[in-house]
């Protein structure tokens, strides 16, 4: 077997071990698969799948704490943990990438391998030259690859003999905590190194690919049932019964897809590793307590632990979020992303560099480092006319948009069947357009409303604010001392804030979340009970410092830059 293009032959993606190899276009599954009653979905699973526009993941790797997956281009993304440069990949393109215990491999275009993080224990020499054909690196301190002819070369710890390869010739190789086994030509399993826990010790016949986990190994025969060795504390090498096309065993749980594309997991609950959500899936990939996976549309799942951020794809890191039916973000490189709706050009952002972005109905507003104002998406009344002039806030609400200019006089534009775009003649320091009602604050600290009044939204209350949020049908403010205050429309709760002092809040559609100073979550509404978000799916637990309310959903963005959504558009859409 030859390497004559620089890629992974395309025989190896039906015996390729999901955390060790992939092609570089992976082909999707013949038969159209359907839902498996064993595949559930998360509501909490966040599944962001393109890290830029046009950029897409198409292969994952799941390692210790780290994941790392090939993108457009065959360039290596890595995100979790990354205490020792293993999440840290180097330049140029691979063909495989391999996540392992504080270390990740690459195999390069050229054949070639480059790791990066931990140097392995007894590794003096790093990865041995050549040209290879595939690569995996393990839970423990060893790593093996796969030569040109079909030859297996290891390096690293040999405490336990799990880099003394036999010889012979291999189609695949897979490295565990202490053990490695290998997939030779005619189909038969060998392993060799640790065998405390009967890990080295698998079963005869024809197989077709295999996966070694910490301290059990797993494989599919030729008849597409899966057969398990070594230890089974957790039921990690205890299979299901059925067919499968691709499995990849973790540390004490395994998963497999089966021959219908659904994901199947089993053996240890303990981190929710074995949740796998619904979809139609080619590959998958268990590190130590959690998965990834890609659908064959091309999007990623991840599930289980995610301590290190194992779990959260990187859809990047956002300065700024705006949800509405749709949500905008502006990206840590001033560029502007949006996804959801986009029935009226709204979630198809321009170009350029931006300060901040406003979502309205069907239409967003943006304001680049200038304080000039560009907005998209519907605009039969107006609403994404932008307007001449700088400006240093913009906001968009159902069919008007605002700005704020620099001597704190407002500029509204588009829809004004209720008045919402006649402002008030006061100076403000900050302004919220909410569905057909603009709220503001003023220099002096007090809230004054103009537009729809039907529900008292547009009703200013008394006494000192230092922030205000329009929604659809009310809004909400927070009081020079953080105490949260709502009024308008409370047909779902909306207008009943929670107790507590605030640092920021925003009003939804039918419901409202605000962050606390300890930097923690509270939403309120459509029947969200004590801030647990029983309508939306369960608020996230952590640190924030922005969170966005849209009509269903919220999305929020965590101290550390990475955005989190939950509800019906984060389900569906995200």
């Amino acid at each position: 077997m030859s390497l004559s293009s620089g890629r992974i032959p395309l025989l190896l993606l039906a015996f390729c071990q999901a955390c060790r190899c992939g092609p570089t276009a992976p082909s999707t599954a013949r038969d159209a698969p359907k839902a498996d009653a064993e595949a559930r979905p998360d509501p909490a699973l966040r599944t962001p799948a393109d890290t830029a526009p046009g950029v897409r993941i198409f292969f994952v790797s799941a390692g210790q704490t780290q994941t790392c997956g090939l993108v457009t281009g065959n360039t290596v993304i890595c995100w979790g943990g990354n205490k020792f440069g293993e999440s840290t990949p180097p330049a140029g393109a691979f063909n495989q990438v391999s996540a392992g215990n504080g270390q990740t491999c690459g195999l390069r275009s050229d054949g070639g391998i480059a790791c990066w993080g931990r140097k392995l224990a007894g590794d003096r020499r790093g990865p041995p030259e050549g040209r290879f054909m595939q690569l995996g690196t393990g839970r423990g301190n060893h790593a093996c690859a796969v030569g040109l002819g079909n030859e297996v070369m290891c390096w690293g710890d040999n405490s336990s003999g799990a880099c003394e390869a036999p010889a012979g010739r291999f189609l695949q190789v897979s490295v565990g905590g202490g053990h490695t086994c290998g997939l030779r030509l005619d189909g038969a399993v060998i392993c060799w190194g640790r065998n405390d826990k009967g890990q080295s010790a698998p079963p005869q016949g024809r197989h077709l690919m295999l996966s070694a986990g910490k301290q059990h190994s797993c494989a599919i025969r030729h008849d597409g049932s899966v057969a398990c060795w070594g230890a089974n504390d957790d039921g990690q090498a205890s299979p299901p019964a059925g067919q499968f096309m691709f499995l990849s065993a973790g540390d004490r749980h395994t998963c497999g897809v089966r021959r219908i594309g659904a994901a199947v997991c089993w053996g240890w609950k303990a981190a929710q590793e074995l949740k796998a959500p619904a979809g139609e899936f080619i590959m998958l990939s268990s590190g130590a307590a959690h998965t990834c996976g890609m659908r064959t549309d091309g999007s990623v799942a991840c599930w289980g632990n995610d301590s290190f951020g194992d779990t959260t794809l990187p859809g990047g890191r956002y300065l700024q979020l705006s949800a509405s039916n749709y949500v905008c973000g502006v990206r840590e490189d001033k560029s502007l992303r949006c996804w959801g709706e986009n029935d009226r050009g709204q979630a198809a952002p321009p170009a350029g560099t931006f300060a901040e972005v406003s979502t309205g109905d069907r239409h967003a507003c943006a304001l680049d480092s200038q304080g000039i104002v560009s907005c998209w998406g519907d605009n039969e009344h107006g609403q994404s006319k932008s307007p001449q002039g700088v400006f240093t806030a913009v906001t968009a609400g159902g069919e008007h948009s605002c700005g704020l200019r620099a001597d704190g006089s407002v500029v509204c534009w588009g829809g004004d069947s209720q008045g919402e775009s006649q402002p008030l003649a006061e100076i403000f320091a900050q302004i919220s357009a909410g569905k057909a009602h603009t709220c503001g604050v003023t220099t002096s600290g007090r809230v004054a409303c103009w537009g729809d009044r039907r529900l008292g939204q547009a009703r200013s209350p008394s006494g000192k604010f230092i922030a205000v949020s329009a929604g659809g049908t009310f809004t909400c403010g927070i009081r020079a001392g953080g105490a949260a205050i709502c009024w308008g429309g409370d047909r779902s709760g909306q207008a009943r804030a929670v107790p507590g002092r605030f640092s920021l809040l925003s009003a939804g559609e039918t419901h409202a979340c605000g962050i606390k100073l300890d930097g923690s979550l509270a939403c309120w509404g459509v029947g969200l009970a004590a801030g647990q978000g029983a309508d939306l799916g369960a608020v996230p637990p952590g640190k924030f410092k922005q969170v966005s309310t849209g009509a269903n959903f919220a999305c929020a963005i965590t101290q550390s830059g990475q955005q989190k959504c939950w509800g019906v558009l984060a389900r569906q859409s995200l």
